[in-house]
C-alpha cells in the first residue's frame, strides 16, 4: 500500500527500508535506547507490516505493526523525525495504518509514555480491566 500527502509518502514496502537509519533513529528513543542494533534489525524482520515514512530527500519517519491479521495488532516503534514534526504526520500516518486493508478490521494495542493526544485523536483510549501486562524480564 502507497499513501501520498503534501510531498511525503507513506509505505508498507519492506524492501525500501533504511534499517541502517531506522536502527539509529530507534536507539535514540527512550523506549528503544536499550536495544542493540541486532535487536532492532531482528524486531523489524518479525514484523507483520513495517511503514517508512518519505519525503524527497529520503526516511522522515517510521512504524512498525505486530499482527496476526485477524484479531490482533499492535503498534510500536513510531518515530517522526524531529525536522518534520509538528506537520500533522503523526495523525496522517496512524490514519493510514489503521486504514491498512490488512489490519483494518483488528483490534489494536501499544504503549506510549507522551503521546496520548495523537492516539486518543485515532480512537485508542486507557484498558479496560481485562487488559493484563506481563513486563519483560531478562531471566529465561
Amino acid at each position: 500500500m502507497r499513501w501520498q500527502k503534501n510531498g511525503y509518502e507513506l509505505d508498507d514496502d519492506r524492501a525500501r527500508l533504511d534499517m541502517e537509519q531506522i536502527s539509529t533513529w530507534l536507539r535514540g528513543t527512550y523506549w528503544a535506547e536499550k536495544r542493540s542494533h541486532e535487536d532492532v534489525l531482528r524486531s523489524w524482520a518479525g514484523a507483520a507490516v513495517p511503514f517508512g515514512l518519505y519525503e524527497p530527500e529520503g526516511m522522515a519517519g517510521c512504524a512498525r505493526v505486530i499482527s496476526d491479521f485477524v484479531t490482533t495488532s499492535y503498534l510500536a516503534d513510531v518515530f517522526i523525525v524531529r525536522e518534520h514534526r509538528g506537520r500533522g504526520l503523526g495523525l496522517w500516518m496512524m490514519e493510514c495504518i489503521l486504514a491498512h486493508p490488512d489490519l483494518r478490521t483488528t483490534k489494536w494495542l501499544l504503549h506510549t509514555r507522551d503521546a496520548h493526544g495523537l492516539y486518543r485523536k485515532v480512537g485508542f483510549d486507557n484498558p479496560t480491566s481485562r487488559v493484563l501486562e506481563r513486563p519483560a524480564t531478562d531471566q529465561m
